[in-house]
């Protein structure tokens, strides 16, 4: 009798253990799948796209007449026919010749982790400044995360005051500029960003006599006063981002002396070699 009550026992001790092995189980597996559940989320990503191979080499160029073709309302859709992206705005600034740089706002079908605070878009993380692709209506079109809805750029925005030229001509022996182009150019005009930030602005303007490089029939060079053009001087309020020392505007165009970086209004698009940095 003595042996059977001890054995009773010895089966409750181990049904015991085992159901605190198997609530400790339980709650790893709970702990695992809370931390990594993922839920289903439309956000707003902003994204750049460049059609000029030699201003960001680490990132995939696009076409001019590819990135054309992408409209606001274009859409991609998965391989159920479910829509997982949607072009809402398009913000572009052209550069030299004739490359573009292209701002596109998405509205994204992601996977979220609340834990994590991460957001995933076809099967990879979105962070700002990381690769994104997408296929609206198709056309795939790759750049880089510059901005993500809920997500806290940490990148630090400093305002710089530059002196700018304006770009001359192709030949080289000016920079002077038609003086209808100079006209175009007011105090205060204004460049914004998708946010409605201003990312540029003319603080003061000036011009003076362009001159020009001649060279007479014994083969001496001269430096003349051209009759007709101008040179153009701006003095621009750049809001622009450190990185490692360096400032750059929009993004990619550094802040430094002798760099060109173009600036666009609704009324022009100009390219401006940095003179001076004055702050």
């Amino acid at each position: 009798m003595l042996k059977n009550n001890q054995f009773q026992s010895l089966r409750k001790r181990i049904g015991f253990t085992e159901i605190l092995f198997i609530l400790f189980f339980l709650s790893i597996f709970l702990f695992i799948f809370l931390y990594f559940h993922n839920t289903k989320k439309w956000i707003e990503v902003e994204m750049k796209v460049t059609t000029d191979p030699t201003l960001l080499s680490e990132w995939r160029s696009v076409p001019p007449w590819l990135i054309d073709t992408v409209k606001k309302g274009n859409t991609e859709y998965d391989g159920f026919g479910r829509p997982v992206a949607e072009v809402k705005d398009i913000q572009t600034y052209e550069t030299n010749g004739n490359y573009k740089e292209t701002y596109i706002k998405l509205h994204l079908n992601t996977l979220y982790n609340k834990n994590q605070h991460k957001y995933t878009y076809a099967s990879k993380d979105l962070t700002i400044g990381g690769p994104i692709s997408v296929k609206p209506n198709g056309i795939l079109i790759e750049g880089v995360v510059t901005a993500i809805q809920g997500i806290s750029d940490n990148r630090k925005k400093v305002h710089k005051k530059v002196l700018l030229q304006m770009v001359g001509g192709p030949d080289y022996i000016t920079n002077g500029v038609e003086p209808w182009i100079a006209d175009s150019i007011n105090i205060g005009d204004i460049t914004k960003d998708f946010a409605g930030n201003t990312i540029a602005k003319v603080l003061d303007k000036k011009t003076a006599p362009a001159k020009r490089i001649t060279v007479d029939a014994n083969g001496n060079a001269h430096l003349v006063q051209d009759p007709y053009l101008v040179d153009l001087y701006v003095t621009m309020d750049l809001l622009t981002i450190k990185e490692k020392g360096i400032y750059y505007f929009k993004d990619n165009e550094k802040v430094k002396i002798n760099q060109t970086i173009y600036v666009t209004t609704s009324k022009y698009d100009y390219g401006w070699r940095i003179i001076n940095v004055l702050n």
